[in-house]
C-alpha cells in the first residue's frame, strides 16, 4: 500500500478510539487501557488499532512483495526459454504433397518415398492428411493412408483402396518436423 493509503488508514483508527470503539467495535468499558492491549488480542485503545492497522499492513505488504518476487522469477524463466527457443536452429519443418489424379482410374497401392532436402539428426515427426479424394459415385468409398518407414532421410506414403471402390485420385499433404 502507499503512503496516502496509511495514513488514511491511521486517520479512521484516531477517529474510532476518540468516539470510544474498541478495534472490534464495541464500546470501551472503564478500565480499560493500553496496558491490556497484546499483539493479536487487541480490546481496547487507538494505539492497539493502530498496532493491528499496521500489522495488516505489513503483512499484505510481505505478500505483494512475495508475488512480485515470483513474477519476476516466471518472466525471467519465460525469457530464458524464448531466447533458447529463438537460437535453437536445429529445430525444423519440411512439408510436401504427394499422389496422383487420373482419368481413367490409376490401378492402386500407390506407394511414394519422399526424400528430404536435408536430413534431420534424428527421425522426425511426420504428420499427414489427405486434401484430395475423388471416387466413382457408383459404389463404397475406401481408402486407407500410412506413412512408414520413417527415417532421418525421408519416409514412404502407401495410399490404397479395397473390394470395389473405383478411386480417381487421392493426394496428401506432409509435414516432418524435429532436429
Amino acid at each position: 500500500m502507499n503512503i496516502t493509503m496509511y495514513i488514511l488508514l491511521m486517520a479512521v483508527a484516531a477517529v474510532l478510539s476518540v468516539f470510544g470503539q474498541s478495534p472490534g467495535g464495541t464500546p470501551k468499558t472503564e478500565g480499560q487501557n493500553d496496558a491490556s492491549c497484546v499483539r493479536g488480542t487487541c480490546s481496547c485503545s487507538e494505539s492497539c488499532l493502530t498496532w493491528n492497522v499496521v500489522e495488516q499492513l505489513f503483512t499484505e505488504k510481505s505478500k505483494r512483495v512475495e508475488m512480485e518476487n515470483t513474477i519476476k522469477e516466471m518472466k525471467s524463466a519465460i525469457s530464458a526459454l524464448e531466447t533458447q527457443l529463438s537460437t535453437d536452429k536445429k529445430f525444423r519443418c519440411e512439408t510436401g504433397q504427394l499422389g496422383k489424379h487420373a482419368n481413367p482410374a490409376p490401378s492402386w497401392p500407390l506407394i511414394q518415398t519422399v526424400t528430404f532436402k536435408t536430413a534431420f539428426q534424428e527421425k522426425p515427426t511426420v504428420t499427414y492428411g489427405l486434401y484430395l479424394l475423388d471416387a466413382a459415385y457408383t459404389a463404397n468409398l475406401r481408402v486407407v493412408t500410412e506413412a512408414k518407414n520413417v527415417t532421418n532421410t525421408g519416409f514412404q506414403v502407401k495410399l490404397n483402396t479395397w473390394a470395389d471402390t473405383t478411386m480417381f485420385g487421392a493426394r496428401v499433404s506432409w509435414m516432418a518436423c524435429g532436429r
